[in-house]
């Protein structure tokens, strides 16, 4: 069984990848006192990037120590291996543990050859978040992957040791949601303890999803005049991928709301409030868009009320349909099924768990009674599920 002394998380700058990679960390420290520090990768851009990262990178899936040590020195990631390898040996020693007492860890593809060559570099085990693209899952010792990616049953290649997870694992860490919610509200005060609060967690554009001011004076202008009728106080936040016109359009929407205590515009805060947010309401919203905070909602105990979005069009989207009919036909193995059935198959799981319904924007204009959203949900955490399954694999 795995039981490191040193966690190295590596990271690519990405908020929610260093999310997933902290939650997984986190209750890995918890279960054995190890120490979880962070280093950020090297990045790149144009034909460096191309050469590099999917050219050279390649070659990571089958090197020798040495070998993963010169594609370091190339990456411009020499003195990180040399600060790694001091910190290793100062704990190993501390500790008196052998060499191997180490896991590299790191979510997305652009840490992940880092990942594998650091891990090579120090004889440490190596585990990833998520399919890297160009190295895949072989040649690392764990994998953890989201069933909308590797769906339950389904192992990848020659990688040591593969766990699908329902949604993304995160950073969410319950016991911590008081101390958070404290923090958001001395940036934010409540106007009335006694008032219900509502979280409204807005996504933005990808691939698959588009969420357009018309989308927000659709589906949120409704939920701000019930949060009015209601008597709650509402906090809200958008993600970096929100575009500025719907974020110029929700606050719009807000202006002169005295009851919308917090409109955070990920585009002009840094300022993390989603935890702050978990902590402090009873009813959560978020877009479809967003798995990461749909999972984050889940693991923080709280049900989910799903907003839906538009629908990005064009060929990929044809392909989506035409593979998931095919797959419900029996004529197409259903690993092929991608993009937006795959995320609604996951949100199916979700609601079936009971931590999650759906509203309509009619649903929420009319008196009927709003869904069952606030009641607490339990015994969903990834990440700790994730940290346990890698504790307790024979390596």
């Amino acid at each position: 069984m795995v039981r490191p002394s040193l966690v190295v998380i590596l990271s690519d700058g990405i908020r929610g990848h260093l999310h997933q990679s902290r939650g997984v960390a986190h209750w890995i420290a918890a279960a054995t006192g190890a120490d979880v520090v962070e280093r950020d990768v090297p990045r790149f851009s144009g034909m460096k990037r191309f050469l590099l990262m999917k050219v050279a990178a390649r070659q990571l899936r089958h090197a020798s120590k040495d070998e993963s040590i010169r594609w370091l020195d190339r990456a411009g990631a020499d003195a990180m291996l040399a600060d790694l390898r001091n910190l290793a040996a100062e704990k190993m020693a501390s500790r008196a543990r052998a060499d191997g007492d180490i896991l590299a860890l790191s979510a997305g593809s652009s840490a992940a050859p880092f990942t594998l060559a650091v891990g090579r570099a120090l004889g440490a085990k190596t585990c990833v978040i998520m399919t890297p693209s160009v190295l895949g899952t072989d040649p690392f010792d764990f994998a953890i992957l989201p069933e909308h990616d590797a769906p339950a049953g389904v192992r990848s290649g020659r990688t040591l040791a593969t766990l699908a997870t329902l949604g993304a694992p995160n950073a969410i860490v319950p016991e911590r949601l008081a101390e958070a919610a404290g923090e958001l509200l001395r940036r934010f005060p409540q106007g009335n303890p006694d008032a219900p609060a509502w979280a409204i967690l807005v996504g933005g554009d990808d691939a698959n999803y588009a969420v357009t001011p018309s989308w927000a004076s659709k589906v949120l202008a409704p939920i701000i005049d019930r949060a009015r009728d209601s008597g709650a106080e509402v906090y809200l936040t958008t993600s970096r991928r929100t575009s500025r016109e719907t974020e110029d359009a929700i606050t719009n929407i807000v202006r002169g709301c005295a009851f919308v205590r917090m409109v955070l515009l990920a585009s002009a805060d840094g300022y993390n409030p989603v935890p702050g947010m978990l902590g402090r309401c009873d009813r959560i919203f978020c877009t479809e868009d967003s798995v990461s905070m749909v999972s984050e909602a889940v693991t923080a105990g709280r049900r989910v009320v799903l907003l839906r979005v538009g629908r990005k069009k064009g060929l990929h989207m044809i392909l989506q349909r035409l593979a998931f009919r095919l797959a419900a036909l029996g004529m197409l193995p259903p690993r092929f099924v991608f993009g937006v059935p795959k995320f609604d198959a996951m949100f199916d799981r979700f609601r079936e768990r009971g931590y999650l319904v759906e509203q309509t924007p009619s649903s929420i204009r009319s008196a009927q009674e709003l869904p069952d959203a606030s009641a607490t949900v339990s015994g969903f955490n990834e990440a700790k599920r994730a940290a346990e399954w890698i504790l307790n694999t024979t390596s």
